[in-house]
C-alpha cells in the first residue's frame, strides 16, 4: 500500500448554507448587520469549501446558488444588494436553504446551516421543525442566530437542537464571526476526527 496516502490530513470542507431574513423587521441596523455578518464568513471560507445564501421575507430568493468560493467580491456584492421588505416565513427560507445544501451534500463534507433571523415566523413553525427532523436525518446541521430583542428564542432553540446545532443571541457581526469560528471550526475539528 501507499504510504504517502495514510499520512495525508483529512482536509475537512465545509457545505455552508446561510439563510438570512430580509423581512421588513429587519430593516436598518439589523440588515446591515446581516450583510457584514455574510461578508466577514465569506472571507473566513476557503476556496475549498462551498457556500450557498438565500434570503428570505414571505417567500425565499436564492441569492448565491451553491458554489466554491473562487470569487468572493462577486459573492459579496450580491450580499450587498439585499433589502428589507415583506413578511417573515422562515420555512420558506430553510426549505430553499436545504435544496441548496443538497447540492453538494458530501459524507466528506461539514453540511451546515446558518440561520439569522429575529426569529418570529408566522403559522409555520410545525413546518420548520419537522424540516429540521429531515435535515438531521440527511445529515445536514442547523445553527440559529437570534437579532434583535424580541427574537422567538424557545423556537430557535429546538430548531437547533433537532439537529445538534447551537442558537444564540448575536448583537454585532463580530458576534456572528466569533459564533462560526467557535461552533463551525468545532464542528469541522470533530469532523476529522471521525474520518
Amino acid at each position: 500500500p501507499n504510504q504517502d496516502l495514510s499520512e495525508e490530513e483529512p482536509t475537512v470542507r465545509l457545505n455552508l448554507t446561510l439563510v438570512l431574513d430580509r423581512s421588513n423587521s429587519m430593516k436598518g441596523s439589523r440588515i446591515e448587520k446581516v450583510k457584514i455578518a455574510a461578508h466577514r464568513i465569506i472571507d473566513d471560507l476557503s476556496e475549498d469549501d462551498f457556500i450557498s445564501v438565500i434570503a428570505f421575507n414571505d417567500r425565499a430568493e436564492v441569492v448565491i446558488a451553491a458554489t466554491p468560493l473562487t470569487d468572493k467580491p462577486s459573492l459579496k456584492a450580491k450580499i450587498s444588494l439585499m433589502a428589507a421588505s415583506g413578511g417573515t416565513e422562515i420555512f420558506k427560507g430553510l426549505s430553499a436553504g436545504v435544496e441548496q445544501a443538497r447540492a453538494n451534500l458530501g459524507t466528506n463534507l461539514v453540511n451546515h446551516m446558518l440561520l439569522l433571523t429575529d426569529g418570529n415566523t408566522y403559522g409555520d413553525q410545525d413546518d420548520c421543525l419537522a424540516l429540521a427532523d429531515q435535515m438531521s436525518m440527511d445529515g445536514i446541521g442547523i445553527s440559529t442566530m437570534g437579532l434583535g430583542h424580541d427574537w422567538n428564542d424557545a423556537f430557535l432553540d429546538d430548531l437547533a437542537s433537532k439537529t445538534g446545532g447551537s442558537s444564540v443571541y448575536i448583537n454585532s457581526a463580530n458576534a456572528v464571526v466569533r459564533f462560526m469560528n467557535d461552533h463551525v471550526r468545532n464542528l469541522t475539528n470533530a469532523f476529522a476526527e471521525r474520518v
